[in-house]
């Protein structure tokens, strides 16, 4: 046995913790465990072994897990019969957060040719891969500010021979309850609204170019 590559060992407190970030396990080791496991196992009881083993901190010394992990990502490629895409339609945005990345940089937004091979491409890998569900989730930038190519490419990709559902991630300045009603007739059936504290904090971290309340 040898120990996964995945591991993430913090000896800074007690008891020491493992943490494999394939797997998703965070052990607290206690000194036998903890001997087990730098040990590789070696003259180990057998059930720490299969504890450690079972947590994918320990490993078959044969098992290349960098390969092992690409064939599983390329069976549920291929198996899967849902497709899932985030879609920027426009990267401009009516706030001017100071710790954006987009800070003080232009940017634009989607061209109508864009769209158009959007369209065709999704379109492309719902027949090529005989998608059941098609997902999207909309980002930016501020989405809303280009919800008329939201719904165009909605309309290209939408169809009733597959489910479809939609997502938005959104300041919410412009989320009304008429837009809302837009959205729900283009498949969008949850929005994340980026609130960061209460009204003194959040004004002034997600602000208006020239200032002024986006709380409320």
């Amino acid at each position: 046995m040898k120990q996964s590559r995945f591991n993430v060992i913090d000896k800074g407190n007690q008891p020491t913790l493992a943490y494999n970030s394939y797997s998703g396990a965070i052990v607290a080791l206690d000194a036998e465990y903890e001997k087990g496991l730098f040990e590789n196992g070696a003259n180990c009881p057998s059930e720490i072994v299969d504890n450690l083993t079972d947590a994918g901190l320990l490993v078959p010394d044969g098992l290349d897990e960098i390969e092992h992990l690409k064939e599983i990502s390329l069976a549920c490629r291929m198996q899967s019969k849902s497709l899932s895409f985030t879609i920027a339609p426009t990267l401009n945005c009516n706030f001017r957060c100071p710790y954006c990345y987009e800070n003080g940089k232009r940017y634009g937004s989607m061209s109508d040719r864009c769209v158009d091979q959007v369209i065709k491409h999704i379109n492309g890998m719902v027949i090529d891969n005989q998608a059941e569900s098609l997902q999207v989730a909309w980002y930016g930038g501020e989405p809303l500010l280009a919800i008329e190519t939201v719904e165009k490419i909605t309309r290209g990709i939408r169809s009733d021979e597959i489910l479809f559902n939609a997502s938005m991630v959104t300041n919410g300045y412009f989320l009304d309850g008429k837009t809302a009603e837009l959205l729900a007739k283009n498949g969008v059936t949850h929005v994340q609204v980026t609130v960061d504290g209460p009204p003194e904090i959040h004004n002034r971290r997600r602000c208006l170019p020239s200032g002024g309340d986006t709380f409320n």
